[in-house]
């Protein structure tokens, strides 16, 4: 039981770190104008615990004794075989993803919300797009050769 509450302080240790103070940044004044960084925070965690029986058999001549102790129905020691490991086992894992999305500006012209653009997520899109372009025109021009 202590394996379960030490991954679970640490799971917990891990969660606690996503607060409104994540989500809502430090307010900051530039140029007269009020700006509220926003952004998203998922998290997610997940855990396992199980645990083994002790597996005793034994062969006594033409006796067969499985789930006893180990000199339980043999008296030669050699002739049993117990696996008597640690029984409890585990895992477990956290993990908290943040990103921003917009910030909010606040002026004497009122409120307005201006979203952040994932310039990676752009890039990587332009570069599946040229792929595919190359691609269909590949099979294109294959197909036309072909005759």
């Amino acid at each position: 039981m202590d394996k379960f509450t030490s991954m679970l302080d640490q799971i917990v240790a891990t969660v606690e770190k996503a607060d409104v103070n994540v989500v809502f940044g430090e307010p900051k004044e530039v140029q007269g104008r009020v700006l509220i960084p926003v952004a998203e925070v998922a998290y997610g965690f997940g855990m396992g615990l199980g645990a083994a029986s002790v597996e005793c058999s034994c062969e006594c001549g033409d006796e067969a004794c499985a789930g006893h102790e180990e000199d339980a129905c043999c008296s030669d020691a050699e002739e049993c075989a117990c696996e008597d490991d640690d029984n409890e086992f585990g895992g477990g894992g956290a993990g908290v993803r943040v990103r921003p999305l917009a910030y909010i500006e606040v002026g004497a012209d009122g409120a307005r919300v201006v979203p952040i653009q994932d310039e990676q997520k752009i890039a990587l899109m332009g570069i599946a797009l040229g792929m595919w372009c190359i691609g269909w025109l590949g099979l294109v021009l294959r197909s036309l050769f072909k005759k």
